[in-house]
């Protein structure tokens, strides 16, 4: 071999070598913070209507198969110490406290509102919850393979999604049934219950066909609102209590902030939130003045924060007030002018963008004034096993009693606040 093939034989080993050092460099070398996810502002498709505003399934007959229910609680710390079981309290009284499991079975989709109703998933049968503690049939029918449950304020109504985009309307107080289109989905009642919001997604993934629309609850009298094109994604739908507000739209400003958008009936041009973070998710308190939200940003780790602003007309962004709590609004419920979290001990850095970490870590649950902003433990939960992870949450409307199901087992189980 000749002294110049040789030099170019190893002058393309070497090109090959450094290409593969950069490409780790870029791609496999591990970092010190958690990858974000890029939001690039200005993207196509935007809702086009909504203004930048003042500057501030099917029930089946025959039982289908089912995959087996854990019915064991994961044990997520040791067990309980001598000296700890001595300090459980059966009144939440800011420690340990004791709790009662009510459904040995896996449930999901627990109604708030006027009545505390919940599908299970072991005899896909609907029940309701009674002020006593005592669990009644709301229907003897058979559901099988519910995917999510949206349920009406008053518990009468509510609308099954399926596995295969099905989707049913059932009356538990008349027996009726409706099947509504496949195309809709993330249904939202108004406050009246008289009309539904949802999302209409193209079957064909045309971005042109993709709508924010109201229906009545049947179906018919469709009205699409604003074109969501391919941001459905940041789309949430969300009636507020006055009805006046059916979604919000997050748009990504720069680095760390978003703008949210409130879309009305009529085109209405509201102002818009600006929010210290990402990931928006709001959940309207009752009195329709007020917005709970979670976002999250470097500022706490990429940890979710729970932020509350009014949101009522010429108000929107008025009192825009971090709750220094780091949980999601999923884990938050409310009665009379409280608002109750179950808030995880500890979340480890990126939790905002992977909510899933928090799956096998144990709760406080919080309470906070609504009207002077000021919060309080109330209690740890505990039973044989250590704490629990809050999945979903409840509270009486006395405020006696909380209600949550847990991630590990899906039960129901409660504790006593007075």
């Amino acid at each position: 071999m000749d002294k110049k093939k040789l030099i170019q034989i190893l002058g393309f080993i070497l090109i090959v070598l450094v290409l593969a050092w950069l490409m780790w460099i870029m791609f496999w070398q591990p970092q010190d913070k958690p990858y974000i996810p890029g939001e690039q502002p200005g993207i196509d498709g935007r809702l086009p209507s909504i203004g930048e505003g003042t500057i501030p399934g099917v029930v089946d007959d025959g039982k289908v198969d089912l995959p087996d229910i854990d019915t064991e609680i994961i044990e997520k710390i040791s067990d309980l110490s001598p000296k700890e079981r001595q300090q459980v309290s059966d009144i939440a009284d800011g420690g340990l406290t004791r709790v009662k499991r009510l459904t040995d079975n896996r449930i999901m989709d627990i109604s708030g509102g006027e009545n505390f109703n919940y599908y299970d998933t072991n005899d896909n049968k609907f029940y309701h919850l009674t002020a006593d503690g005592e669990i009644q049939s709301l229907s003897d029918k058979n559901f099988y393979n519910v995917e999510k449950v949206n349920w009406a304020d008053s518990g009468n109504k509510a609308i099954m999604e399926y596995p295969d985009g099905s989707n049913i309307l059932y009356d538990f107080n008349t027996g009726k049934q409706n099947t509504l289109p496949k195309q809709m989905s993330e249904f939202d009642f108004s406050d009246n219950e008289n009309q539904i919001a949802f999302k209409w997604l193209s079957d064909f993934d045309f971005e042109e066909d993709n709508w924010l629309g109201i229906s009545s609850p049947d179906g018919s009298s469709v009205n699409f609102i604003e074109p969501m094109g391919n941001n459905h994604s940041d789309v949430q739908v969300e009636w507020s209590p006055n009805s006046q507000m059916v979604a919000t739209f997050r748009e990504v400003q720069g680095f760390g902030e978003q703008h949210i958008y409130f879309v009305g009936l009529h085109g209405e041009n509201f102002k818009y939130l600006r929010v210290p973070g990402t990931q928006f998710t709001g959940k309207w308190m009752p009195d329709g003045k007020q917005i709970l939200y979670d976002v999250h940003s470097d500022r706490n780790g990429f940890r979710p924060s729970l932020w509350i602003t009014r949101a009522d007309g010429e108000n929107i962004g008025v009192g825009n007030t971090p709750l220094g709590l780091e949980t999601w609004v999923e884990k938050c419920t409310t009665s009379g002018n409280s608002l109750y979290c179950a808030v995880p001990e500890e979340l480890p850095e990126g939790a905002g963008y992977v909510p899933e970490v928090a799956d096998n870590i144990s709760d406080l649950i919080y309470k906070i004034d609504l009207e002077t902003g000021a919060k309080k433990l109330l209690a740890k939960p505990v039973g044989n096993y250590g704490g629990y992870t809050v999945d979903q949450i409840v509270v009486s409307d006395d405020g006696s009693i909380l209600y949550f199901v847990d991630k590990a087992t899906g039960a129901l189980h409660s504790i006593k606040l007075k």
